[in-house]
């Protein structure tokens, strides 16, 4: 039967609000997949203020070089300055420079030291080595003994873990299955279920030799629209990207405007740190040199401001800080324009092993498939270690603008055209032709990761499985061979700069009005209802992971044009809301708030 008369949805039918949605994807990409519960959203009500101290401009100066104090014993111990050694007198005063650290970290007076012969055999990606997580940052091997924590050592493709053991353990190469409509993979050594349902798909079995997925059908927006896209209308070119205007050619005759940096140095409540205002530029002039490109396609960096945030516990940046930062606004700074937050510290942990750095990819998205369930963060960032490649950054920084690593592990999702349910398990894919290569890019050689190949002493590359990845590229795990990003790279970069951008006006202040009927939000955004003291506002937000007519408990969870409603079933489907005067499906009329949503996507045909 039908899903019934208006005046019956308008008695059950409610809108569901949506609580705010804050989620990380990061340079250690697999750490975020399954999600960050968020409490609300920052328009509703203010933030509460940091208990950090933020130091800016003028307020930091270099220590200046002198002579010992006469009567003084010279070169009587040393200690940190700025993360380099210095001599200390008998006096106790800090008078000279003793040795440059350079990327090592000082501690206690000196800076740190290699591993006598490099690294050997451990890798930038590291190993496991039964429970022991070793992993290789410039010459110097980091060790961590995951048993003393009584945790256990896990392989990821984002290096080793020291992971909690759960009664969900599993181990690598275990295959996923499909269980109903649910997608159970073990994914980081725990085996985690995906309701592929509830996100609008289904659980398929995999195409020739691969392993199962869940595969969702991309909504026909309008009449004009296929399942995988809509046609385009010629425009005037910008930099995204994109041919706007049609004419074959991507970006022609545009100028990118620079990239603004706002750098974060974490210092201790002293105010002392690791980098000086001149690490900082050398690290920007160092992230534009690998953006340099022939082509036109490249991308430069701008430092708007450093920020010195006095808060010790975060010169060891773990997950959990991170987390916090994000919650709390801390490197929301006001800036009309948007600019990329980039944090410098001491040591960037994951789950207890060092990492050089991580970043937030942009709406769960890297190469161009959504690799996360949960709701994003509005702002992301950059962090780098002190004990970092000099590529560092500039790899981060690929993260940050869309990119996967070239030895990703394939995501569980697979976006197909559209058919009925029955059809979805062999409908073409979405993708162009690229569905098999991990990190969603055609350019970009199949990479098995440094577990299966090895690079010489002239970058040339060999793999156990006879396939030849580029050791160059930028996103690779070869540091010390990584010059370049592919064409493919730089115009996702383009693409994801330009959605970031259109964000940035969107999620902070009071956020940007929208029309629902018309969905007139910045791409990769939906325009939602939000309570404020009681009435319906509608503001863009980014979009959730659910496609309309998969299942939901509040709106941050939909995405592409659609809102939580719940219906006289008693469970909430994102459906999209629609113009009744000009509807591209059956447009039903609710009350909570007064908007108009696509029947379709309730799922109520056989309700009374």
């Amino acid at each position: 039967m039908g899903i019934g008369s208006a005046s019956k949805l308008r008695r059950f039918v409610r809108l569901t609000w949506p609580v705010g949605a804050v989620l990380l994807v990061a340079g250690a990409l697999a750490w975020w997949i399954l999600g960050w519960n968020p409490t609300r959203r920052r328009t509703a009500e203010p933030d509460a203020e940091p208990t950090v101290t933020a130091e800016q401009g003028p307020s930091w100066a270099p220590r200046q070089q002198h002579a010992p104090e006469p009567g003084c014993t010279p070169e009587a111990s040393t200690t940190c300055v700025d993360g380099d050694v210095w001599w200390v007198d008998s006096c106790g005063d800090t008078y000279a420079l003793a040795i440059e650290c350079g990327a090592r970290r000082c501690d206690q007076g000196a800076c740190e030291e290699g591993s006598p012969g490099g690294c050997g055999e451990v890798t930038a990606l590291g190993q496991c080595t039964r429970d022991v997580a070793r992993i290789c940052q410039l010459d110097r091997v980091m060790e961590i003994d995951c048993r003393l924590q009584g945790r256990r050592c896990v392989m990821t493709p984002e290096g080793p873990l020291c992971r909690e053991k759960t009664p969900d353990d599993c181990r690598a190469g275990d295959r996923p299955q499909c269980r109903g409509t649910s997608l159970r993979t073990c994914l980081d050594g725990r085996w985690t279920s995906y309701d592929c349902d509830a996100l609008g798909g289904i659980c398929a079995p995999g195409r020739g030799g691969s392993p199962p997925r869940c595969v969702f059908a991309m909504p026909k927006l309008d009449g004009d629209c296929t399942a995988c896209e809509c046609p385009a209308d010629a425009k005037p070119e910008e930099c995204n990207g994109k041919d706007d205007d049609l004419d074959g050619a991507i970006d022609e005759d545009v100028e990118c405007p620079p990239v603004p940096v706002v750098a974060a140095v974490i210092v201790d409540t002293d105010g002392k740190g690791s980098y000086t205002d001149d690490d900082i530029a050398a690290a920007i002039d160092e992230l534009n040199g690998s953006f340099v490109r022939d082509d036109g396609y490249g991308l430069r960096f701008e430092l708007l401001q450093v920020v010195r945030l006095a808060e010790p516990t975060w010169l060891e940046l773990d997950m959990n800080d991170v987390d916090q930062m994000l919650r709390r606004g801390v490197l929301e700074l006001g800036h009309d324009e948007f600019y990329v937050p980039v944090v410098f510290t001491d040591v960037v942990l994951a789950e207890q092993v060092p990492r050089p750095g991580l970043a937030t990819v942009p709406n769960g998205m890297c190469g161009g498939q959504r690799r996360s369930w949960g709701p994003q963060p509005p702002v992301g960032l950059v962090a780098v270690a002190k004990l970092r490649w000099p590529t560092t950054l500039a790899h981060e920084m690929g993260h940050f603008l869309g990119l996967c690593h070239t030895h990703e592990a394939p995501p569980p999702v697979e976006q197909v055209a559209a058919g009925t349910d029955g059809e979805l398990a062999d409908a073409p894919v979405c993708e162009d032709g690229c569905a098999g290569d991990p990190d969603g890019l055609c350019d970009t050689a199949i990479d098995p990761g440094p577990e299966m190949c090895g690079v010489d002493a002239e970058c040339s590359i060999h793999c156990e499985t006879g396939d030849r990845p580029d050791a160059r590229n930028m996103m690779a795990y070869y540091p010390p061979c990584r010059t370049l990003f592919s064409e493919a790279q730089a115009l996702l970069m383009r693409h994801s700069l330009a959605l970031r951008r259109g964000w940035h006006a969107c999620v902070s202040n009071e956020g940007c009005v929208c029309n629902p009927e018309r969905q007139d939000c910045p791409e990769s955004m939906t325009c939602r209802a939000y309570d404020v003291s009681g009435q319906a506002q509608w503001r863009c937000d980014l979009d959730g992971p659910a496609l309309p007519g998969g299942r939901c408990d509040d709106g941050s969870e939909c995405g592409r044009g659609s809102i939580c409603v719940h219906t006289p079933l008693g469970e909430g489907r994102c459906a999209r809301t629609c113009d009744p005067s000009d509807p591209p499906c059956r447009c039903e009329p609710i009350t909570t708030p007064q908007v108009a949503v696509c029947s379709e996507d309730l799922r109520m045909s056989d309700a009374g």
